[in-house]
């Protein structure tokens, strides 16, 4: 909890410095925040260690977000994003949670009236919980690992309506919880701005 507080309070300065740079600026543009959810499926390469006959790469994904658009092409997100319940399969069935809180630029391009395509660079940090079979022991039990990633996303959002966005997206993290460990996405989701 600790650590979340420190991250909100993180980001809420970062934006502060920044839109008080923006205000500043020859070029007025009002900071304008915007919420948003997504779902979609999440693909993970390397999850089985030697000792499953087989496991879970694709799962399910929710994630919420928030953000403020600095300009009409630069905005900055931070978000939670709840990546599924992995299982690896043994005599008995070994499940791991995988979750992260990350923090992007995002950079867009108006492609027409009502659509941008966008990208977003940054970093997260992932946490997994482990349920099972505890490797080179012959008991069971529960561990936590959690570590920092980079992660890029690229996607297109379109405008529908007031107040209203779809996004539809691709995100890749690099190093999710292994070395040889890579994470891909694909999302659709809606944002919503505040006036």
């Amino acid at each position: 909890m600790k650590l979340f507080v420190k991250y909100i309070f993180s980001f809420s300065l970062v934006t502060m410095a920044v839109s008080v740079s923006a205000n500043n600026s020859p070029v007025q543009f009002e900071p304008q925040p915007y919420i948003g959810f997504d779902g979609g499926f999440t693909f993970i390469q390397e999850t089985c260690s030697k000792v499953y006959t087989h496991c879970d790469n694709s799962e399910p994904k929710l994630g919420f977000l928030y953000g403020v658009s600095l300009t009409d092409y630069f905005a900055i997100e931070t978000g939670f994003q709840f990546f599924g319940t992995y299982k690896g399969f043994l005599n008995t069935t070994d499940k791991s949670d995988i979750s992260s809180i990350d923090l992007s630029a995002k950079f867009a391009w108006g492609v027409t009236p009502t659509s941008n395509l966008f990208i977003k660079a940054g970093g997260m940090r992932w946490m997994k919980e482990f349920r099972g079979h505890i490797e080179n022991n012959t008991g069971s039990g529960r561990e936590r690992e959690n570590g920092y990633s980079p992660v890029l996303t690229v996607g297109v959002d379109y405008h529908f309506r007031d107040n209203w966005d779809l996004r539809l997206s691709y995100q890749w993290a690099n190093q999710f919880g292994g070395q040889n460990t890579d994470l891909n996405q694909v999302s659709i989701g809606l944002n919503y701005f505040f006036n």
